[in-house]
């Protein structure tokens, strides 16, 4: 019976588990720096993004609740350390997109010791760059909703579309960024949708609308 207690896996570990034990807040993207405490409102939509039977998330939500920590950060740097995959992440604008890599992700990669080695910190290193991040297992490409690029030549497990009632209504001109990202994860195995956004104008909205056709 010892022996076989010895021998057992570990038990995989929840996305907000890992966060409370290894995620970061830090003074680039945060008046707080330290370690991460998961919120109750903020647990059960995180822990669904690393559960394989569930494809879709949207997250309907006020500002300043820390929807793009929980559900966009701290999943990537989860997927990254433990279930590598290629993902993409498109902000509003170009700039939004640099700004969410300057600030939210790369200072992680220098301080989550669960990252060390994985992901090159060098900025003279073709493979480290604002727009995409290899690392053993996959890539994180980032961009902005208002170029194609980010929705062309990729093949992504996990899309995450950050405020998307602040996307153009057409993405260059080649249709609904929810859809032209659901093409990205076709074929892809357990594919992951991730949207979330503050609301703008009811029966106008796009994240009202996801969140009205969801279960």
């Amino acid at each position: 019976m010892t022996a076989r207690r010895t021998t057992r896996p570990p038990k995989k570990q929840t996305i907000s588990e890992w966060a409370d034990k290894h995620f970061r807040l830090t003074g680039e993207s945060s008046s707080l720096e330290g370690p991460w405490t998961t919120l109750p409102y903020q647990r059960e939509p995180m822990d669904l993004i690393g559960d394989p039977s569930v494809s879709r998330i949207t997250f309907m939500k006020s500002s300043r609740v820390g929807f793009t920590k929980a559900c966009v950060v701290a999943p990537i740097m989860y997927f990254i350390a433990h279930d590598p995959r290629s993902m993409a992440v498109a902000q509003a604008s170009d700039e939004d997109a640099k700004g969410f890599v300057k600030d939210e992700i790369n200072p992680l990669f220098d301080q989550l010791e669960e990252l060390d080695g994985l992901v090159s910190t060098s900025q003279r290193d073709g493979s480290n760059t604002l727009s995409h991040k290899q690392f053993p297992g996959g890539t994180l490409h980032v961009g902005g909703a208002h170029s194609s690029k980010i929705f062309r030549r990729i093949t992504v497990r996990a899309f995450f579309l950050d405020e998307i009632d602040a996307y153009p209504v057409s993405t260059a001109g080649e249709g609904d960024t929810r859809k032209l990202a659901g093409m990205r994860m076709q074929d892809a195995p357990d594919p992951i949708l991730v949207e979330g956004s503050s609301p703008k104008f009811k029966g106008s909205s796009r994240i009202e609308d996801s969140f009205l056709g969801s279960d």
